[in-house]
């Protein structure tokens, strides 16, 4: 067992990059931000068998109220993942079962050596994630997120739309609304707008503050492919969402909505004119999430409208 730290960005990289699947939730630039947020430590716990690896990014918080159990003075630590969805990654999806049998025997004597008292992580709904930690701590579905398949032609992916959410699309296009790819960034500001202005709407909690620099790490790193989906109507931004694309994966990471377009729902726009460019681009999912906090709630019922295609949220404690 290996721990890899910030400072080795590179074997970072490289390790996650290498993994059967992988999202940006996985990289160094991203538990990077977190770190500097004040979210914890950034650790990637990697156990190699030859050719292959298991590695599990956690996030190390000190629990500052629990004695020292010794007299190190080292203290306590909490484990917990970053914002979205991480949990481990894997060299090949048939890796033996004596590989993971080992990996948990590893991991748990390493996390016990580091004084971790105990870790929550949030696994991630695209990868095969439950067989690296069945038997290691309690494994809860909570709920479910929502994909887009982009292997289907792009006119039987719009099949699968609720019918208000197509009436809705051919209202936008009536009143002039177009999409548009932005792999700079040069609509950051206003997307940070649109988005300030649909936390405020729902009275999000301070957590869902990031502000205009989060946004720009993603344009600024060679990490990850990332990307703005932007609706205009005339020379407005009525929406925008942040996505990134690592191999298969399209990952919608946030978007907002301007309070003046609102009426017209421009975020199903957002959406629609992303599947069919990461369509085009042969890209496999089209990942929008679930709803907060994993309940099926007006965010789920909205993204639902876009597919059939189900995943479970899981969470490992």
């Amino acid at each position: 067992m290996d721990v890899l730290k910030l400072d080795e960005r590179d074997d970072w990289l490289e390790l996650a990059t290498r993994a059967f699947r992988y999202d940006f939730h996985h990289l160094p630039f991203y538990h990077a931000l977190a770190q500097e947020a004040g979210e914890g430590e950034a650790h990637l716990f990697v156990y190699r068998d030859g050719g292959d690896f298991v590695a599990l990014p956690l996030l190390l918080r000190q629990v500052r109220t629990m004695p020292c159990h010794d007299e190190s003075g080292r203290g306590w630590w909490h484990g917990t993942s970053v914002y979205g969805y991480a949990g481990p990654l894997v060299s090949r999806p048939d890796l033996p079962t004596s590989v993971l049998e080992a990996f948990r025997v590893e991991l748990a004597e390493e996390l016990d050596r580091r004084q971790v008292a105990s870790v929550f992580s949030r696994l991630h709904p695209l990868l095969e994630q439950r067989p690296v930690l069945q038997g290691l701590g309690e494994l809860a579905d909570h709920g479910q997120t929502v994909s887009i398949d982009l292997t289907l032609p792009a006119d039987v992916q719009r099949t699968h739309f609720r019918s208000t959410h197509k009436r809705h699309l051919n209202k936008l296009a009536r009143a002039g609304a177009t999409w548009e790819y932005d792999p700079t960034g040069a609509h950051l500001e206003a997307f940070a707008d649109c988005y300030d202005q649909s936390m405020r709407r729902v009275g999000a909690t301070s957590s869902y503050d990031f502000g205009l620099e989060h946004f720009r790490r993603f344009f600024d790193t060679d990490d990850v492919e990332a990307f703005l989906g932007v609706v205009r109507i005339g020379d407005d931004v009525a929406a925008a969402g942040l996505f990134t694309r690592c191999g298969a994966i399209i990952q919608a990471h946030l978007n907002g909505t301007s309070d003046r377009y609102l009426p017209l729902s421009p975020a199903k726009m957002m959406y629609d004119g992303t599947r069919l460019w990461a369509t085009e681009q042969g890209a496999t999912f089209l990942h929008i999430g679930g709803g907060l906090g994993g309940g099926e709630d007006p965010l789920f019922n909205f993204k639902a409208g876009f597919s059939r295609q189900r995943h479970a949220f899981v969470l490992w404690r």
